[in-house]
């Protein structure tokens, strides 16, 4: 199966992979939000601080269902690799398995 090899800084974090048909993401997202840019002043005091993270993902296709690996804050000078690999073994077991009624009841709080 195909499957990323994650690591920060140097620091293997896992191995994320899902059999079969499937879906598998890396993202790092850094978000900053200036409170008074027109999407800052619609979110009021609501707005978010800035944050830098790493999420690592997928959707088994077959079950419909949502796996999480660890998720995990960086900051400024990280150096984030994904290192893309076919493996049969090895693959870290994910931290969070969230199935599709779970994600709708998740929005609607």
């Amino acid at each position: 199966m195909r499957a990323f090899d994650v690591f920060v800084n140097g620091k293997k974090i896992c191995r994320a992979g899902i059999a079969g048909y499937s879906v598998l993401t890396t993202i790092v997202s850094s978000l900053i939000v200036d409170p008074e840019s027109p999407t800052g002043k619609a979110m009021g005091d609501e707005y978010p601080e800035p944050f830098l993270d790493l999420q690592i993902g997928g959707l088994d296709v077959r079950t419909n269902q949502h796996l999480h690996w660890p998720r995990l804050d960086l900051k400024v000078g990280d150096e984030v690799t994904v290192k893309i690999v076919e493996a049969d073994d090895g693959i870290d077991e994910p931290t969070e398995y969230v199935m599709p009624k779970e994600i709708s009841q998740q929005t609607e709080d």
